[in-house]
């Protein structure tokens, strides 16, 4: 390594998979391994021995619980205690959600390394339950303004002064972010996202072996309760059935994971499909019922291109990654307007009306089928794509990479304090 470059830990989900977040992981793992960094990616679903990859990072073991198991099955030492010392990183990165992020957050500040964790926070307001592992995360980072926005409510609820009314609630823990600068990094889809020429577009079809409809949606996520799988095939079906004097030639691509919702998290939407009339006009892209499974960056990218719409119905959006790789691919989109950041409002989609129900502070969304569904119409009447904005750089993960560095030689600003609640 130069004398510039550091070695950096990422802790987080397999880089080799090909869901959205291990896709995320692998570009920065690369990234920085073209910086010069000496990258070691800790994957908590691999438990084999380290080795090389050929795009300049290593991999190595987590273990289960997240690193959290200990090594002789009781207690003590854990996985994560013994990496940090055999790997002895500058810095330590994580996209790992809040309630998984307990291990690793104490095993760091007990070794005195600095974590930055990028947090996606699915649903908003962010629970008060999260206080005092917030407030002792070295460097938090948010990947989008509304996560942020939650955040600051959640400090300024809770802080010391905060506006709480129930005062044991309260905690000097969050004072430090009345002062604390915090990175606001948002997601920016792979650079081979984009717009692919007509007659490559229409070669793709063709080899799929699609009907020939007239107008395409797509939409692509986990088989799981809050994507609402459900709501937006009722809204399609109504599209399809109803508002039209006859029934109308219009298709819908699917990409889940797990159509037939073989671990119950969602719904069995091959059998949804044949109840509501739809095996016509629905296809599933998933080539098994693994959910982590999938295709990769490029074939995503053909999925993207053959489609004329993206539309979810989903009650929330943690990354917005879908949604900004199919804007890269010239799609227009479709999604419930209560979970799309501000940066995001710039560019042009349709607004699904919801009901809010607020319930122990946690939304629930529930889309309205009707709007939905003449959103869909009116997107087929005007049948516009638009040019995307090519990005050359990868503003993610460079910003990402100067938050790291930025971290290294900074003190905890709690003291590295590693008390966390289990």
């Amino acid at each position: 390594m130069t004398e510039e470059a550091k070695r950096i830990l990422i802790a987080s989900e397999s880089p080799l998979l090909t869901t959205s977040s291990s896709q995320q992981t692998r570009r920065l793992a690369r990234h920085l391994a073209n910086q010069g960094h000496e990258v070691f990616c800790m994957a908590f679903n691999h438990q084999g021995q380290d080795f090389f990859h050929p795009e300049g990072w290593i991999m190595t073991a987590g273990g289960s619980n997240f690193g959290g198991a200990p090594l002789n099955g009781v207690g003590g030492v854990t996985v994560l205690d013994r990496e940090l010392n055999r790997i002895q990183p500058n810095v330590v990165y994580t996209d790992l959600p809040l309630w998984a992020v307990s291990p690793l957050v104490k095993a760091c500040n007990q070794f005195k390394i600095p974590l930055v964790s990028y947090i996606t926070q699915r649903g908003l307001p962010i629970s008060r339950k999260w206080i005092e592992l917030l407030s002792m995360i070295h460097t938090p980072v948010f990947q989008t303004p509304a996560t942020y926005a939650g955040f600051e409510d959640l400090v300024k609820r809770y802080n010391s002064k905060g506006t709480a009314v129930i005062q044991e609630h309260k905690t000097p823990f969050l004072d430090r972010y009345a002062e604390e600068k915090i990175a606001v990094i948002p997601f920016t889809a792979d650079n081979r996202f984009t717009k692919l020429p007509k007659d490559e577009i229409k070669e793709i079809k063709t080899n799929m072996g699609l009907p020939d409809w007239d107008y395409t949606f797509i939409s692509v996520g986990r088989n799981q309760n809050h994507r609402q799988y459900p709501r937006l095939l009722e809204a399609f079906r109504k599209l399809v059935f109803e508002n039209n004097k006859e029934e109308g030639n219009y298709g819908l691509i699917i990409h889940s994971g797990n159509p037939q919702d073989t671990d119950g998290q969602g719904f069995n939407l091959i059998s949804l499909v044949e109840q509501m009339g739809l095996a016509k006009h629905v296809a599933f892209s998933d080539q098994s019922c693994n959910m982590l499974e999938g295709l990769s960056v490029d074939d995503m990218c053909k999925l993207y291109n053959i489609a004329d719409c993206f539309v979810s119905a989903s009650s929330s959006f943690s990354k917005e990654t879908t949604l900004k790789e199919a804007l890269a691919c010239g799609l227009p989109v479709i999604v419930p307007d209560s979970h799309i950041s501000t940066e995001h409002k710039k560019l042009e989609r349709v607004k699904i009306a919801t009901q809010i129900l607020g319930r122990d502070e946690i939304l629930y969304n529930i889309v309205d089928e009707s709007a939905l569904s003449t959103a869909m119409a009116q997107h087929i009447i005007s049948s516009k794509k638009f040019k995307p904005k090519i990005q050359d750089n990868d503003f993610m993960c460079e910003g990402l990479e100067e938050v790291l560095l930025n971290a290294i030689e900074q003190p905890h600003p709690n003291g590295n304090n590693s008390v966390i609640p289990q």
